[in-house]
């Protein structure tokens, strides 16, 4: 067992309060407070202190399918430094990267998630089947996953008396194989199918981008931005957003370790069966390992995109966990990404590319034409370099 002082001196309420906060559908401060059993006031208060001590804030993720978005995971390899940020600065300039930054791992170079109109992922594999061509990137994984599901980061290995995170490896490797033995009846994937079943307009897009940077953005400022009245944009709120769940998920941000020796980590994870998977989403819940997951297909195994933050030693530990996983015939294979969260961008939904006539306007080609412009100022580059080189020989 390991363990790592706290940065925050959390009580078992505010515990409680911070699991509360995961949900599979909109919550209201008011859900909140009757889930705690206090006042409205006070969850307002905890909320408040929170935001305050930690930049704690509840943020929504909309259910992409419904929106006729296809949520896509990217991992680029880059040997080159200065190529890495030429295409570091061009992703992050396109309205469809929902998020990129730099990682290490598995491999080296960068880490995307981005949104892709039904239909248009052809333009997103041209554009990197062309970086690859031109020796820009190395090679590529490009992933469709479903919309993320929570994990709740919780605090069953708190120990709220000397405020400190237990990591007991042992124990969570036991309780993953008993819950396996024993069956878990969790829920994988909906049974409805999701894609193109709402109705949406550009109202709608506009609460669902303020949603995504806080859930209890007041319908007065989202109003004024969709320039309606704060009524008209009620009436979406109510019977677009909430009636047509277009929220898939809520879930707090926060840090709960000290920064200074903490990693954000993306972890691919294949299992055997299904059962294994469903063991252990169920046996994660509430530790402090991870606080999202989203399936893939890997050779028709099921498997899933973990990812979360954790003390930089614990994620040598929660390897050394998957490996003996591995040992069992529970896990299949993993790989393991380190995100740069120094040098990360990430954007909510780009509402403003939607037209209610045309539906998302979506086009790689101001990528496709800098791209070409890199390129060709390279090779120039490296011309001249090696005409002034054969000089210099020939000069001796």
């Amino acid at each position: 067992m390991t363990y790592w002082k706290s940065n925050y001196k959390y009580t078992p309420l505010i515990a409680r309060f911070i699991e509360s906060c995961f949900r599979d559908e909109v919550i209201t401060i008011k859900d909140l407070a009757s889930s705690l059993n206090i006042s409205i006031s006070y969850a307002y208060y905890l909320l408040k202190k929170l935001g305050n001590d930690l930049n704690f804030t509840i943020r929504a993720q909309p259910y992409y399918e419904k929106i006729e978005l296809k949520p896509l995971r990217c991992i680029l390899t880059i040997e080159s430094a200065a190529t890495k940020n030429f295409l570091f600065e061009l992703l992050s300039k396109h309205d469809y990267t929902s998020y990129i930054t730099t990682c290490s791992g598995k491999t080296r170079g960068l880490y995307c998630e981005f949104w892709v109109p039904e239909g248009k992922e052809d333009e997103l594999l041209m554009f990197l089947e062309l970086s690859l061509n031109y020796g820009i990137i190395n090679d590529y994984i490009v992933r469709a996953a479903s919309s993320l599901k929570n994990i709740i980061l919780g605090f069953e290995w708190y120990d709220f008396s000397n405020d400190t995170w237990r990591f007991n490896w042992q124990a969570f490797l036991d309780e993953v194989l008993s819950n396996i033995d024993e069956g878990t009846p969790i829920l994988l994937e909906e049974k409805d199918n999701a894609s193109g079943n709402a109705k949406f307009d550009n109202i709608d897009l506009i609460i669902l981008h303020y949603m995504q940077h806080n859930v209890f953005t007041s319908l007065k400022s989202m109003a004024a931005e969709a320039k309606v009245t704060p009524q008209d944009l009620s009436y979406h709120y109510k019977n677009h957003v909430l009636k047509n769940k277009l929220v898939k998920l809520v879930r707090p941000y926060w840090i709960p370790y000290p920064l200074e020796f903490s990693l954000f980590y993306v972890m691919d994870i294949v299992f055997e069966e299904t059962k294994a998977l469903k063991g252990f989403i169920h046996s994660i819940q509430r530790k402090p390992i991870a606080y999202s997951y989203s399936f893939y297909k890997y050779n028709s195994y099921p498997s899933i995109t973990l990812t979360g933050i954790l003390p930089y030693k614990e994620i040598i530990n929660f390897m050394n966990c998957l490996d003996s996983l591995k040992d069992h015939g529970v896990v299949r294979d993993f790989a393991h990404y380190i995100l740069d969260m120094e040098k990360s961008k990430g954007k909510a939904l780009p509402y403003q590319c939607y037209s209610e006539e045309l539906g998302w306007l979506y086009t790689m080609d101001y990528c496709v034409k800098e791209l070409s412009k890199f390129v060709k100022l390279t090779y120039e580059s490296g011309a001249k370099f090696t005409k002034a080189a054969e000089r210099a020989i020939e000069s001796k």
